[in-house]
């Protein structure tokens, strides 16, 4: 199976973590594992048998991001992608949506943690198409 991973940074955060933890070992079990993200931190996790992908962006609003990714899932054609943070479920996401590409969207907190803002409520838009969503509370499944 090949994955497509889109992260917004490649660093030592939480999400970046768990994406270090996953990733080999969904390679080492024979997946062909992409990263894209847009940024790396000082302390970038090690990824044997990951494929990475830099993206280039001015910031995390750029809307560019939106094309490089829609173009990078329609070349590698990858089976599943899957989003970690919000600007990726939002920008991943519809990538993904645009080339008919099943999506897994990661909630990793309680509905109550989100404000009522505009990107939460685009998120909420966005991953409603999500093939599936993946939590890691009974929170987070609301």
């Amino acid at each position: 199976m090949k994955i497509l991973h889109i992260l917004p940074n490649l660093c030592a955060g939480g999400a970046e973590r768990q994406f270090s933890y996953l990733a080999p070992a969904l390679a080492h079990n024979g997946h062909a594992v992409h990263v894209a993200y847009s940024r790396e931190g000082t302390i970038k996790p090690d990824l044997p048998g990951v494929v990475t992908h830099r993206l280039v962006s001015a910031s995390n609003y750029d809307p560019s991001l939106l094309w490089q990714l829609a173009l990078l899932v329609r070349r590698l054609n990858p089976d599943i992608v899957q989003t970690w943070i919000l600007q990726t479920d939002i920008l991943g996401g519809m990538a993904a949506v645009l080339n008919r590409t099943p999506w897994i969207l990661r909630e990793p907190n309680q509905s109550r943690c989100y404000p009522l803002s505009w990107k939460h409520r685009l998120r909420v838009c966005v991953g409603s198409r999500a093939a599936a969503i993946v939590s890691n509370s009974r929170g987070g499944d609301d």
